[in-house]
């Protein structure tokens, strides 16, 4: 009878069975698989296991699998030394560490539970899919890889060619790959690109991949400017510990001077604080030979956050530079407006509290010093009361602020303003909404007749109460197909008023620059503030239609507008509330998930429906494509009038050319009063892949102000992975 064939696990079985059952006879006091390498266990698994009783040597061989702690071995053979505590592996080694670290080898003597030992043909292939290679190698406790004759590269093989060159790579004599301290350090390196040499280092340190945060040098920043003439800064990183860090970068212009930045983190256990800061000496060009001709020039952003309990936090913001195009010009900020502010907040159900105050410094050319407000104290208070059984809900809105400057006017003043607010539906779907608003102010100003320069001044006291009542009347039509639903809104929105003529006693503080547009058309009151009042009773009337697809398409279109049917217009010429009827505002907008977004507002003129102002935003989404086009037109009217008129378009498109390739193109347009200037435009083209980055920028600034002009820059990004990156 012939015996039958058992499968390779079956054989292994019987193998195991065999040695365990001859060991037993030899009188081994513990089992050969506990007590094989040192004091941990051992798990081996092989398709042949022999046992020399003269040596005590123990050879596994075909597919050994050699499990010990957290390491697991792989080879063709294995023989075991446990009098010299050592196993010699051969043949498509492959040793697992804990971390997730993979060594390859063709021979591996190791001792010490795998963690010391000689490797040939030595490959270590790293968690993020970097890798090392050398010749030899000498592994200490687990933790210390020494090799020569190495390489190393965060680089992957291509897939078609393994054999193509890596697109970086450090050649070196020497390498230390210290586990433990997450370091490699190299001796007499080469940086290599495409297999070409490009810089020497005799010695060179980095941390490795798996590190996350830690000090050294970083991507330094070149460029040429046709203004500034070349520019280099390298920037430091250092890790101060665990929730403290700070970097550093001095930045050279050869024709203006030399700028420090700074950037300092603190996280603390209730909040954060962030601190950025430049210190410029500067001067026009290096030729300078006295301190004279060289100034110093600086700016600082300070921000921190601290959440005190669950209901209150604080937070302070500082701004400040010393002059009015330092940022601008060194592309430090583009802001024209540096807002300074200390604010305690707290939120409990429907109600918010804050207490702040507010200094602000004016960057532009028609801002001055003197005029510009301090604000202490700044309290206010919202309240917004639970719908009782009729759905009537209260608020309140109280407002406490005192403003003082250097020159202009000075004011304080209490503003409390309560109202309720009631839906109520009937039975064919109509939604009714009464909104009830009592605006009570008492206003101090003093120095009104300063801001033209007088030497004069007045004080003012002014009080006064305006209720209003409003209803709003909606309609929505809806009608339902199979993919979509289609709503018409029909919207009517009666407001009655005293006829209030807003004061020049009162200081006009947070009601400037009005604009009309499709977002306050209905509410009772249009100005952001309460230094102005909408008076007068009026009627407003708008249609709002929409369709929405299934498939997550939608339209919507708004039209509107209001006809004051008794008192005078609160408004100032060109605001589009200046007469009877107002001009049309609206929007059109149309989403689709997959590709495209578009919105649209405007103003248009009451008689001929000309455009007051428009604003378009349109985006453009492709895989490989995504554009966005910005437009605004916004015509001149007294309330910013030292705007003018403005017209300017800003176009932004990025592309991936290729799966490495990508390019980013930015048009900055101004036409305002039937001018065609380029104000700002920039190319640029960027190759990236899992280890390198390389970017070329060109950008061109049409700005005329004082300490700024035309300029055409240059910028080249160049990073490494794992080499000087955050």
């Amino acid at each position: 009878m012939e015996l039958k064939r058992h499968r390779p696990t079956t054989q292994k079985l019987l193998l195991y069975l065999v040695l365990i059952f001859f060991l037993i006879t030899l009188q081994i006091n513990q089992s050969l698989l506990a007590n094989t390498l040192g004091n941990q266990p051992t798990l081996v698994q092989a398709n042949e296991i022999s046992y020399s009783k003269a040596s005590g040597i123990i050879t596994a061989s075909g597919n050994v699998e050699l499990s010990q702690s957290s390491r697991m071995l792989l080879a063709d053979k294995v023989i075991f030394s446990p009098s010299k505590d050592e196993v010699v592996a051969e043949g498509n080694v492959i040793l697992l560490e804990p971390d997730g670290e993979v060594l390859f080898s063709s021979k591996m003597i190791l001792s010490n539970e795998l963690k010391d030992g000689i490797i040939n043909d030595f490959r270590l292939l790293l968690k993020d899919g970097s890798r090392f290679a050398s010749n030899t190698a000498t592994r200490v406790d687990g933790t210390q890889n020494i090799m020569k004759e190495a390489i190393f590269s965060p680089c992957h093989p291509c897939e078609e060619d393994p054999h193509k060159a890596l697109v970086w790579q450090i050649k070196a004599k020497r390498v230390i790959h210290d586990e433990r301290e997450k370091n490699i350090e190299y001796e007499n390196a080469v940086l290599e690109l495409f297999d070409f040499p490009i810089f020497y280092m005799p010695y060179f340190i980095h941390p490795d991949p798996s590190v996350e945060r830690r000090s050294g040098f970083l991507i330094p920043t070149l460029g040429h400017s046709d203004e500034k003439g070349l520019i280099y800064g390298q920037p430091y990183f250092h890790v101060i510990d665990q929730a403290r860090d700070i970097k550093i970068e001095p930045v050279i212009y050869t024709r203006e001077g030399i700028i420090l930045k700074s950037h300092y983190r603190h996280a603390l256990p209730r909040g954060n604080l962030d601190i950025r800061t430049t210190t410029g000496a500067l001067a026009s060009g290096f030729t300078a030979t006295k301190t004279d001709d060289i100034s110093l020039k600086g700016s600082v952003d300070l921000s921190a956050k601290f959440a005190l309990d669950r209901t209150w936090r604080a937070s302070f913001d500082l701004e400040q530079s010393s002059n009015r195009n330092y940022q601008r010009k060194f592309d430090l900020d583009t802001k024209e407006i540096l807002t300074s502010r200390a604010l305690l907040e707290g939120f409990r159900s429907r109600n918010y509290t804050s207490l702040s105050t507010y200094k602000f410094q004016g960057l532009r050319s028609t801002d001055d010093r003197r005029k510009q407000p301090f604000v202490f104290p700044a309290l206010n208070y919202n309240f917004i009361g639970q719908p009782n059984t009729y759905g009537i809900r209260p608020e309140i809105d109280l407002a406490i602020t005192s403003i003082t400057r250097e020159l202009g006017a000075d004011s304080r003043k209490v503003s409390l303003t309560s109202g309720i607010q009631m839906p109520f539906y009937s039975k064919l779907g109509e939604v009714y909404t009464l909104h009830t608003s009592l605006q009570t102010d008492l206003s101090f100003s003093s120095n009104l007749d300063k801001q033209t320069g007088n030497s004069s001044s007045v004080d003012y006291t002014e009080f006064r109460f305006v209720p209003q009542i409003g209803l709003n009347w909606r309609y929505p039509l809806v009608r339902n197909a199979q993919n979509s639903a289609q709503v018409i809104e029909p919207i009517i929105n009666f407001v009655l008023g005293p006829n209030v003529k807003n004061s020049s006693k009162i200081s006009n503080e947070d009601s400037q620059a009005f604009e009309f547009d499709d977002t306050n058309i209905f509410d009772l009151n249009r100005y952001a503030g309460t230094d102005r009042i909408t008076g007068g009773a009026r009627v407003d009337y708008g249609v709002r239609t929409s369709i929405t697809d299934y498939r997550f398409l939608q339209s919507e279109l708004f039209l509107a507008q209001s006809y004051q049917f008794a008192g005078n217009s609160s408004f100032d010429d060109a605001s589009g509330l200046e007469n009877k009827h107002s001009d049309f505002v609206g929007r059109f907008t149309y989403f689709s998930n997959d590709f495209l977004s578009f919105n649209y507002r405007f103003r248009l003129d009451r008689r001929n429906f000309s455009p007051n102002r428009s604003e378009l935003g349109l985006n453009l989404y492709q895989k490989h494509h995504n554009m966005t086009l910005d437009y605004s037109l916004i015509d001149k009217q007294t309330e910013t009038i030292e705007f003018g008129n403005r017209e300017q378009m800003d176009l932004q498109i990025n592309s991936q050319l290729l799966e490495k390739w990508s390019s980013s193109l930015q048009l900055v347009q101004d036409f305002t009063d039937n001018s065609n200037r380029t104000i700002k435009a920039s190319f640029g083209i960027t190759y990236t892949d899992e280890c390198f980055t390389l970017g070329l920028q060109y950008q061109r600034e049409d700005l005329h102000d004082e300490d700024l002009k035309p300029e055409d820059k240059v910028l080249m990004l160049i990073n490494f992975k794992d080499l000087g990156s955050l």
